[in-house]
């Protein structure tokens, strides 16, 4: 499973993305049932993260992690890393409009002008006006201790933000702040010019643009029939192509949609456990998946899951072998 260096509200804790997401469904109060629900694994996986998540925070029980969740939520538009002003901000109004202003029509703004002359001082004042339109927040990176080629490593820990396997850092902050509205500021990059407008260039070529991914998925299946009967087995499948086209999002979307029903169909609820442990990189929500595959009967799933598990490939082809062979 793929770590996610999480800069708490509060202090920082070394989590996983699901950690994370089970932390943030214990804040919600919900039981481990509900929260095996809304992930898509199962009880048993909900109380193994849950174990970890009170050895990491030293806590004594889960209402004390829900506490710590509640605790440590940044408000709607908070921006890690903002300066706190020292001063009163007067007589640059003109221009901290004219920022606002573009900031609202374009992706990428730039503040030019000679040392010293207050450049610093407009970005906190444009950044903290902004911040109520951009919900999921953001971070303000100071770049004057960063080093030449180092510009996305600075900015990652300002978000809190680790690769996963198979994934580059700076794939990793663009998701991050693909996730919908965010707002990155980078500040003092006078010694890293080429370095950031580098980063800034490839960093918006990785941003999602607005487009609805889950309508992307979805339209792969729009020639199928529509009975009421072949829609958990279209958005499950949308699901696993969503996760292999790198559209978590989309995946998730069409999880949350198809979970009432994954209940009741066992096909639909064994192709979402894939689509959950392909998405985590989680061997233990794959392995129940390739348990549900084998419960159901269906060889062949269960041998392309267990592929999907490192160390368990060896057993995944003997097994394709075997079926192939008939």
């Amino acid at each position: 499973m793929g770590r996610t260096g999480v800069v708490t509200y509060g202090r920082p804790i070394d989590i996983s993305q699901r950690e994370a997401e089970v932390l943030a469904a214990l804040g919600a109060r919900m039981s481990n049932a509900q929260i095996a629900g809304r992930l898509h694994i199962s009880v048993r996986t909900v109380e193994s993260h849950i174990s970890s998540l009170l050895r990491k925070y030293g806590v004594a029980d889960r209402w004390a992690l829900a506490d710590e969740a509640l605790r440590q939520s940044p408000p709607p538009g908070h921006l890690t890393g903002l300066p706190a002003p020292r001063t009163a901000f007067f007589g640059r109004a003109a221009e901290q409009d004219l920022a606002l202003g573009l900031l609202g029509k374009a992706r990428l703004v730039t503040l030019l002008g000679a040392g010293g002359i207050g450049k610093t001082r407009l970005a906190v004042a444009v950044a903290e006006s902004a911040a109520p339109s951009f919900p999921l927040g953001g971070a303000f990176v100071d770049l004057v201790p960063a080093r030449d080629g180092f510009v996305a490593q600075a900015v990652a820990s300002a978000l809190g933000v680790t690769e996963r396997p198979g994934q580059t850092l700076e794939d990793a902050i663009a998701r991050h702040l693909g996730r919908g509205q965010s707002l990155l500021v980078l500040d003092n990059c006078e010694h890293l010019v080429d370095a950031v407008a580098a980063f800034t260039e490839r960093l918006l070529s990785g941003c999602a643009t607005g487009r609805d991914d889950a309508a992307l998925v979805a339209a792969a299946f729009a020639d199928f029939p529509p009975q009421d009967w072949y829609r958990p087995y279209a958005r499950a499948a949308g699901a696993e192509l969503a996760v292999a086209a790198g559209l978590p999002d989309a995946a998730v979307r069409l999880a949350a949609a198809l979970s009432d029903t994954a209940a009741e169909n066992d096909w639909a609820a064994a192709c979402l456990a894939r689509a959950a442990g392909r998405l985590h990189h989680d061997p233990d929500e794959l392995s129940a998946a390739a348990e549900a595959w084998e419960r159901i009967g269906a060889r062949y799933e269960r041998a392309c899951t267990l592929l999907l598990i490192p160390a368990r490939q060896d057993e995944a082809r003997k097994e394709l072998a075997a079926l192939r062979a008939r």
